[in-house]
């Protein structure tokens, strides 16, 4: 068999599917081995040393997707790379497809034999999956760490602590191969850390295995009960061949929310709201200035909207109905009651400008909330 080792191309990915060790034993096999230009530099493997292995270096990628009948490749093959893969050909890469429908759309087209590393099981376990498990654990609590400091816009928390100092509070969701390996280096920083799991013997098992770390059933009422104190939050849960599953929701209350805009502007905000569903009933119910009843139905609608974003980003859809459906009574007022508003008359300028004044700034401190970046994610 001929076996193709392209370079990588995906940004910042410097490893290389196969080492000059494992090329020496394929030749070894009787198989021969392509090796494309500079694919293992990145990680420290030279031409030279795939050539001393037996393998043969190739200028282009063309020619190695071209003449192998097996290509092994560390990420799954980019946009630029689907042309290169043929009918009758085996691919031998990590590849995700739950999330990326383009990319199983073009193996399906181009007829190659796609395995993915990640979906191989030997006796109900990962065993490719698990070393890249394993890495990812213990560097989330390095990268969680790191932007945890105020120079990065954390909240300036030491997970270790100092004496008279607490440890910081870390929550791991998962308790598989890459949860226990986050936990292990929180542990060892000298953190305050809690695992969250479904399986009991697991839990049985991490419990014997990590001694100073707490082990809680996971539902949604733990995690929210451990949400407001937490520092470091790190996701490890795993549905093979499947997207990450979404746990937590981006709502006002669980992701980036007022809580993280300056009080004066929570307050205007709440000023706003309270003033625009005042503006909305008062009118009809005193028979003063009734035009002032469509225009706040407008001011209401545009705010409630801006809540049933959230509520959309969140997943919470029977959240995001109820304020759809307020949203849709204040356009039903703003339109039926529409002939209120003055066109011969003079409306006083002055409450025009005021309502114009509270509104906008309303609207957009509502969309910068609702598209604003989450905050110390780690």
């Amino acid at each position: 068999m001929i076996i193709g080792v392209p370079k990588e191309i995906k940004e910042q990915e410097q490893r290389v599917g196969l080492l000059p060790s494992a090329a020496k034993q394929l030749t070894r096999g009787s198989h021969s081995v392509l090796v494309e230009k500079n694919a293992g530099i990145g990680s420290g493997y030279p031409d030279e040393e795939y050539a001393n292995a037996g393998a043969e270096i190739v200028d282009q990628a063309k020619e190695v997707f071209a003449r192998a009948d097996m290509i092994v490749k560390v990420k799954e093959p980019l946009e630029a790379e689907f042309p290169l893969l043929r009918k009758g050909q085996i691919l031998f890469t990590y590849l995700h497809l739950a999330a990326s429908k383009p990319l199983t759309e073009a193996l399906l087209k181009s007829g190659v034999t796609a395995v993915a590393y990640e979906t191989i099981q030997v006796d109900h376990r990962l065993p490719l999956l698990e070393p890249m498990s394993e890495i990812a654990g213990r560097m989330s609590v390095v990268m969680g760490a790191n932007f945890l400091a105020k120079y990065n816009g954390g909240s300036g928390v030491l997970l270790g602590g100092v004496p008279g100092v607490l440890p910081g509070k870390v929550v791991v969701l998962g308790g598989g191969s890459s949860g226990i390996n986050a936990a292990r280096m929180a542990q060892g920083l000298g953190a305050d850390v809690t695992i969250l799991e479904v399986d009991l013997e697991r839990m049985r098992f991490l419990d014997i295995t990590l001694h100073t770390a707490h082990t809680l059933y996971s539902n949604e009422a733990h995690l929210l009960e451990l949400l407001p104190a937490v520092d470091l939050l790190i996701g490890a849960v795993l549905v093979p061949g499947a997207r990450a599953p979404k746990l937590i929701g981006r709502g006002l209350e669980r992701w980036t929310g007022f809580s993280d805009l300056p009080r004066p502007l929570v307050v205007f905000i709440g000023v706003t709201e309270v003033l625009g569903a005042a503006g909305l009933v008062l009118p009809m119910a005193t028979g003063i200035v009734p035009w002032l009843t469509p225009l706040a139905a407008v001011g209401v609608g545009i705010i409630v909207l801006m809540a049933t974003g959230f509520h959309l980003r969140a997943d919470e859809r029977v959240n995001a109905l109820e304020t759809g459906l307020w949203a849709s009574i204040a356009a039903v007022i703003a339109i039926g009651r529409w002939d209120l508003v003055p066109t011969h008359t003079h409306a006083p300028a002055g409450v025009l400008v005021l309502a114009l004044a509270l509104l906008v700034p309303a609207v957009i401190i509502n969309l910068v909330v609702l598209f604003r970046r989450p905050v110390n994610s780690g």
